[in-house]
């Protein structure tokens, strides 16, 4: 009777395999189905593709009006920019000028650059505002401003000053 009860188990067992595995058709999609997936792929592709051309575009556009922003602020900061108003001419005289004194853009030292990075980290609108400013000057003198060059070499001379004497 046990031998009975186990064969019919196992046959039911090899029965119900059978029946449900479906041995011609397992994996394979129909031509409607291929082409199907084919064209989502495709357009899925093209979109992400156009969604990154996008971005790149608009990235590119920020950078521009960014460096032309930073280069009118260094210009302004630096007093290189040109006035489009016209200015009466001025009278000649022979007066003495050599006592007159022209001051120099102030040489910022590493330690207000950095005094300022940390107060621009808690809010500090002037120290942003200062930090902004270098960064203009920076771009300034990349794109062949004079004054901002040398601001920049006197600055990279301070800070070499500032290592020997720590």
């Amino acid at each position: 009777m046990k031998n009975r009860i186990i064969l019919l188990l196992g046959a039911a067992t090899v029965f119900g395999m059978a029946s449900c595995s479906n041995n011609g058709e397992q994996g394979s999609y129909t031509q409607e189905q291929l082409d199907s997936i084919a064209n989502y792929r495709a357009d899925s592709m093209a979109n992400v593709m156009k969604a990154q051309n996008d971005s790149i575009i608009a990235a590119r556009a920020a950078d521009s009006v960014r460096i032309l922003d930073s280069i009118k602020n260094a210009q302004v900061a630096t007093g290189s920019h040109k006035s489009t108003t016209k200015t009466p001419p001025t009278k000649t005289t022979t007066e003495d000028v050599s006592d007159t004194k022209v001051e120099a853009p102030h040489v910022r030292t590493p330690a207000e650059i950095e005094a300022d990075k940390k107060a621009a980290r808690f809010g500090d609108k002037e120290a942003e505002a200062r930090l902004k400013a270098d960064e203009a000057l920076k771009k300034a003198a990349r794109f062949g401003d004079e004054k901002a060059k040398e601001t920049l070499r006197q600055q990279e001379a301070a800070k070499k000053a500032d290592r020997f004497k720590k």
